[in-house]
């Protein structure tokens, strides 16, 4: 009789939870095509930000603003490419975007993605924001990711040319890594938190393991699962303070010491394979899981 009773209890709470996330789901925001994304009809208070996903021009090792006939496009975030195909070298380049907006609206926020190496931001000609130092060669860039929300220039006809000046030198990836956002004040601030808290989350609770598995091995030295297992948390915490939604750790880090990063992130991915390894072994000593 119980049973009965709790499955008809059960089906009206799920059926409700099920209806109310469908019917606060947001519209999908469209996406930027040929360079050019219309946000004419998208009420940024109501549906939330925008991501400036799609075909961003590229203007190949140009700083200088020049209108052409030819275009060529890159999709954004990725690995910059020529036309989808053929990814392009370590260099430099300006990606281009218009985005066109309600007449009516004013104010607008840009939080940028994680772009590789160093970049300034354009609104027309005038800069908003820059990260490193852009050059043409690998001497002249100053390498630094640095994650923030700007504020966009008064828009007057409804109209957003964003121009994105990136060099990108001292990594083997270039381009845009996540996708900028664009939106109000509160939405960026609001998706910047979560991304936030959800990577202090995951660090907490990755630390809070690594101590409690490191304990555990003091109390049994000869269960050494413990000990590899906190290795493999506490490289783990390491890792997403530089790998996490937001760079965490970039935002506070002084510019130079972009490439001691890349070769930390290099180092603790090889221990944490080498520490999760022995984890396993530890775990099935047995001759017959040897290969694997």
């Amino acid at each position: 009789m119980i049973e009965p009773l709790i499955l008809r209890a059960l089906i009206p709470f799920l059926t409700f939870c099920l209806v109310g996330c469908f019917s606060n789901q947001n519209p999908i925001p469209p996406n930027v095509v040929s360079g050019v994304i219309d946000l004419r009809d998208w009420d940024f208070d109501k549906n939330g930000n925008v991501p400036l996903n799609g075909e961003w021009k590229i203007k190949w090792q140009q700083f200088e603003i020049k209108d052409t006939q030819s275009n060529t496009y890159t999709n954004i975030p990725g690995n910059w490419t020529n036309n989808f195909k053929s990814s392009y070298p370590n260099g430099y380049a300006t990606l281009q975007i218009k985005i066109l907006v309600n007449p009516k609206t004013k104010f607008l926020y840009l939080q940028n993605g994680v772009t590789r190496n160093a970049f300034k931001i354009l609104i027309g000609d005038e800069v908003i924001y820059e990260s490193g130092k852009i050059g043409t060669d690998t001497n002249s860039e100053i390498p630094n990711i640095s994650i923030q929300t700007v504020s966009l220039p008064s828009i007057l006809d409804g109209t957003i040319d964003i121009n994105l000046q990136i060099s990108c030198f001292h990594y083997h990836v270039c381009g845009v890594a996540t996708p900028y956002l664009i939106g109000t004040h509160n939405g960026i601030n609001k998706s910047f938190f979560e991304a936030t808290s959800r990577d202090i989350l995951v660090l907490a609770s990755l630390g809070t393991l690594a101590f409690f598995h490191f304990v555990l091995f003091l109390f049994w030295r000869d269960e050494k699962t413990h000990l590899y297992f906190s290795f493999v948390c506490f490289l783990a915490s390491i890792r997403l303070i530089s790998i996490g939604e937001t760079r965490l750790i970039y935002n506070y880090l002084p510019m130079g010491l972009y490439e001691l990063m890349v070769r930390i992130n290099g180092i603790t991915f090889t221990l944490l394979y080498l520490a999760f390894v022995r984890y396993v072994q530890e775990i099935h000593p047995e001759k017959k899981y040897k290969f694997i």
